[in-house]
């Protein structure tokens, strides 16, 4: 008899009952409709805070120093902060990117970028719906007045629920593409990332199953 293993599934600390999660994902099926009736836009967003430095992983190698492959590594003094929005039906991401920490500026610029990738929507007086998590900068008061007045409807996912936000998705693909690799510079370790972020939309064929709307409850 084979014996397979795999890593044990982490779940959230403190994640809602049942019932909220069931009320979210009915929520999100809603939008759903909609978007398939009359061409709304369906976004997901999070932050990404990358640090430059080198995510080490397994390597298939042989046994033995001679054959062990070592990485060179960075500080760890450098992060590259992306915040992005993805849209699950076209797989185009919108996001802007800064080497500070994330805040309601930031969350702003995505909305003035947002505005700007889906200017014909919103022309077409087409509702644009903006799912994300309940980060203090994105549910600032401010950042939510200014939202409604480009026209974008914030909707907050309940607290804990990373599975419920399928840009997370994209988020494991970016840290997997970026796996055992040593980038000198932190210019070229942003240009990398912005490269990666950017082709999103050319890898429908690869993403359309990565990013379908089907939710588990934990």
């Amino acid at each position: 008899m084979n014996t397979t293993y795999k890593k044990c599934y982490i779940k959230p600390w403190n994640v809602p009952n049942r019932e909220e999660q069931e009320n979210m994902i009915e929520k999100i099926e809603m939008i759903k409709k909609e978007c398939e009736i009359d061409n709304s836009i369906l976004l997901f967003s999070d932050a990404v805070h990358q640090l430059h430095t080198t995510n080490n992983w397994y390597a298939v190698q042989f046994k033995g120093k001679e054959y062990t492959k070592i990485l060179s590594s960075n500080t760890w003094r450098k992060r590259f902060t992306i915040v992005w929005a993805v849209n699950p039906y076209t797989c185009k991401t919108s996001f802007v990117t800064t080497d500070w920490m994330c805040n309601k500026d930031l969350i702003k610029w995505l909305i003035d970028k947002i505005c700007k990738d889906y200017k014909e929507a919103i022309f077409q007086n087409k509702n644009i719906y903006l799912i994300l998590d309940n980060a203090r900068y994105q549910k600032a008061k401010d950042v939510q007045e200014y939202a409604n007045n480009m026209g974008i409807n914030l909707c907050f996912l309940p607290p804990y629920c990373p599975h419920l936000n399928i840009i997370e998705r994209l988020r494991k693909r970016l840290k997997k593409k970026l796996r055992n690799r040593y980038i000198a510079l932190f210019l070229d370790f942003c240009n990398i990332i912005s490269d990666i972020i950017s082709s999103t939309q050319n890898s429908f064929s690869e993403l359309k199953t990565l990013l379908a709307l089907n939710f588990g409850i934990i």
